[in-house]
Parts: structure tokens; sequence; C-alpha cells
């Protein structure tokens, strides 16, 4: 009987360590996974605003038009009676 015990706390160890180890590696991989989909989701982000650039640059590059009117308006001057603190816009 004392030897049915001892070779089930035998294989009960070994199976913790197996489980302990599976974790370990699943925990590696978890964090690999992580580490990945973090650079591949600012590599999108660097990719979307290049493209807002390009489009920007075309869309101005087609329209004359605009780059004239931009340079020929004035800036925006609020009127004396208007709380100029009231449009600052706060910055993060």
């Amino acid at each position: 009987m004392n030897r049915a015990i001892d070779e089930l706390l035998l294989e009960c160890r070994v199976l913790g360590r197996e489980f302990g180890a599976a974790q370990v590696r699943c925990s590696r991989i978890f964090e690999d996974q992580r580490q990945r989909i973090e650079a591949l989701e600012a590599e999108l982000i660097r990719a979307r605003a290049a493209v807002i650039v390009q489009v920007t640059a075309l869309w101005f590059a087609s329209e004359p038009a605009v780059g004239e009117a931009r340079s020929k308006r004035r800036a925006y001057r609020p009127r004396s009676g208007v709380d100029k603190s009231a449009l600052s816009v706060p910055v993060r």
C-alpha cells in the first residue's frame, strides 16, 4: 500500500512539473505575441499617417486655388468682448 502511495505522489510531482513548464511556455508565447501585435499596431499607425500626408499633399497640389485662398486668409482675431481663454484648446 505504501508503494502505491509513493508512486501516486511521484506521478503527481511529475505532472505538476510538466504543467508548470507548459505554463511557462504559454506565458512566453503570449508575451511574444503581445509584443508582435504592439509592433504591428505601431507600424499600421505610421502607415496610415504616411497615407494621410500623401493624400493631403496630392490634394493641395491638385487644388492651386486652395493654397492661394489660404495665404490670403486673415488670422482670426476675436472681438474685444470675447473671452480669449475660452478659445484655447487644451493640449494633452
